[in-house]
């Protein structure tokens, strides 16, 4: 029998991920923000959509979450569920939408 006893989980992979440089993900999602004129494509949705502004029922979705949701699963050709998954698994697309860390993992976009 070999002497090389198996490395801990802890070992192979650190805690935390350097803080060095930032991801290619969150670098392309700066780009995009800064890219899309978000104020000109609301302006030009907004009477197609205005659940989030109504004064009875329950309020909608705000469209400035919902165009840059819709621009992430264009972006990276994501389905509904796949992109929900990536919102709660990735810091930067929550970032991206203006979310605050999801309570429980759901977000109830789907």
């Amino acid at each position: 029998m070999a002497d090389n006893p198996v490395p801990k989980q802890a070992e192979l992979f650190p805690r935390y991920w350097p803080r060095g440089a930032a991801p290619a993900r969150a670098q392309v999602l700066e780009l995009l923000s800064a890219a899309v004129p978000w104020g000109h494509l609301e302006e030009l949705t907004r009477d197609l959509y205005q659940a989030d502004t109504r004064k009875r029922g329950r309020k909608g979705h705000a469209l400035k979450l919902l165009l840059r949701t819709y621009v992430l699963s264009i972006v990276w050709r994501a389905s509904d569920r796949a992109l929900a998954a990536a919102i709660v698994d990735s810091r930067a697309f929550g970032d991206f939408l203006g979310l605050e860390a999801p309570i429980d993992g759901e977000i109830g976009l789907v």
